[in-house]
């Protein structure tokens, strides 16, 4: 249950949900289109993620004279971390505004924010541009989130495991494809084996047929 419903915010905001397909395919509402990127990037990469909340609480802190109230865009619950992550995403131009004095406002203001989240026993974690929108990055995960899916069928993703351990490490996505025959199109493959963790296709080049793979530790 969220704190306050982020399906009706301010009317120029661009609001929406995202499935988790990590988080059994859990619809996550958003109320920006940095936030619905930081949830597709986050379904993409973040093999670890075992959970996911908007607005989950409300965390009070004291700064600038006055006791205040934060609510996190968002919760996570991750499987190398026992603490619940609080999570905030902003655009770069709110949080590091040009005026000199409004800047260093904003940096405290994040930090008094930062401690009373650790000292309520929760994780941190604070979000921009330079994270979220980085290419391809950002366009391989909004391809996988197009590809993954819960009726991808079973025996498609078995022809792929078995075309993998056919082929040597460094083997194309059109490698992988000519093996498959008719039994599904390589790159969709590709992509729905490396969702899973078992092969790897480099995140920082435009997933193609020309992409190179390589098997991850994960038993195929």
């Amino acid at each position: 249950m969220t704190v306050r419903d982020p399906r009706r915010p301010p009317r120029n905001n661009y609001t929406g949900l995202v499935p988790m397909a990590r988080c059994g395919w859990k619809g996550i509402p958003f109320e920006s289109m940095i936030e619905m990127d930081w949830l597709i990037v986050t379904d993409a990469f973040l093999r670890t993620l075992r959970g996911i909340e908007a607005q989950p609480c409300i965390v009070g802190y004291f700064f600038d004279g006055k006791h205040r109230k934060w609510i996190p865009d968002f919760g996570l619950s991750v499987s190398t971390d026992s603490r619940r992550i609080l999570v905030e995403v902003k655009t770069l131009l709110a949080l590091y505004p040009e005026d000199p004095e409004l800047k260093d406002f904003v940096r405290a203001k994040w930090a008094a924010i930062e401690r009373a989240a650790i000292r309520e026993g929760y994780g941190f974690a604070l979000y921009t541009e330079n994270e979220i929108r980085v290419q391809p990055r950002l366009d391989n995960a909004t391809r996988s989130s197009s590809v993954v899916n819960r009726f991808f069928p079973k025996n498609r993703l078995q022809a792929g495991i078995d075309a993998v351990l056919m082929l040597p490490n460094g083997s194309s996505v059109l490698d992988l494809e000519h093996l498959l025959g008719d039994k599904g199109d390589g790159l969709n493959v590709a992509i729905h084996l490396a969702w899973k963790g078992l092969i790897r296709l480099a995140p920082q080049r435009e997933w193609t047929w020309e992409t190179t793979f390589v098997r991850t530790s994960e038993p195929l």
